[in-house]
């Protein structure tokens, strides 16, 4: 028990100090935008609720200005096309 006590604990301390990846980043904004145009309301509501909408990532970490700005392109760009095709 105390094994699983202490993976949970390292598990939770090294999730919030972990830098994402590239794909990580992309992988969150396609994810962000299909909430906002994928139809489903719970989608929303949920990504709403834990204000993920406007985020750069699930987590506040430290990003360096390439790996803010050209995951937050990306996603403006596929936010774009989903909204015309959709139009």
């Amino acid at each position: 028990m105390k094994q699983c006590i202490k993976f949970i604990n390292l598990s939770n301390s090294s999730l919030e100090k972990r830098i994402p990846g590239f794909l990580d980043l992309l992988n969150f904004q396609i994810k962000r935008v299909l909430a906002l145009t994928g139809g489903i309301k719970l989608d929303y509501e949920y990504w709403n609720e834990k204000d993920w909408l406007n985020k750069s990532y699930y987590y506040k970490c430290k990003l360096n200005l390439i790996k803010k700005l050209v995951p937050k392109i990306f996603g403006d760009i596929f936010l774009f096309f989903l909204k015309t095709k959709k139009g």
